[in-house]
């Protein structure tokens, strides 16, 4: 069985209950290998229970790092692990917000960061206010279906200053080191975007196909030209 990680249970376990086939051998079955009964599309959550109580080591130990914790543990560990990579997604919420997140804009004299989060099974880069504009209101925004939905629970891309950039691109063109900030329902990469608008510069997505960016606005709003966020390389 591979090594596992507490965000990655629901997935990896079988999602059987009462079977514990692990995710690589999982597809090369038809049934449980021990009672011969179809798997079934549920969680089995035992097995999450002594997975969260086991020892793993970190998924990063081929980079170096040493550390051994607890599954329950070792989510926060990896997220900040020394030697995991330097651009990452990281949990984030209207009360939290870690360190070196990303900003990525200005609104009405806020500054912006960079998020994402699940809406219509998609999962969609967006926005997230460093103080809330409105009392009571939820931070995060995203764009979707022609509108702006407020979202209170998100990851925020955090990375060093040094290692991402925008440049000017148009017309849904993606560069080899742009950074993918999710996926469209459809399955299609979408990437990050910001535009000017009024006086605000605004973060969004880039949907290649539809050859634009969308930002967050009230509504969805739509620009040809725009700027993306590419990794330094």
């Amino acid at each position: 069985m591979p090594d596992l990680l507490p965000d990655t249970f629901a997935t990896n376990l079988d999602i059987a209950r009462g079977h514990t086939t692990c995710n690589e051998c999982r597809p090369q079955l038809h049934h449980c290998g021990l009672c011969r009964e179809p798997f079934l599309d549920t969680r089995n959550f035992f097995m999450e229970a002594i997975l969260m109580e086991s020892t793993f080591a970190c998924p990063y130990k081929n980079k170096g790092c040493t550390e051994v914790s607890l599954g329950r543990l070792l989510k926060e560990h990896k997220y900040n692990c020394p030697y995991g990579p330097q651009i990452r997604w990281v949990p984030g919420t209207d009360t939290t917000c870690p360190e070196n997140a990303v900003k990525g804009g200005h609104q009405n004299g806020i500054h912006l960061y960079i998020i994402r989060a699940p809406h219509a099974g998609s999962i969609t880069p967006g926005k997230m206010f460093a103080t809330a504009p409105v009392q009571g209101r939820a931070k995060g925004s995203l764009c979707w279906g022609g509108g702006e939905h407020l979202k209170s629970s998100y990851e925020v891309l955090v990375a060093p200053a040094e290692t991402t950039k925008w440049i000017a691109s148009s017309n849904g063109e993606v560069v080899s080191n742009a950074i993918i900030g999710g996926f469209a329902e459809t399955g299609e990469n979408l990437y990050i975007g910001r535009a000017n608008w009024e006086t605000n510069l605004v973060i969004g997505k880039i949907h290649p196909s539809h050859r634009c960016c969308y930002i967050p606005y009230g509504n969805e709003l739509r620009f040809d030209n725009y700027e993306i966020l590419v990794e330094v390389v």
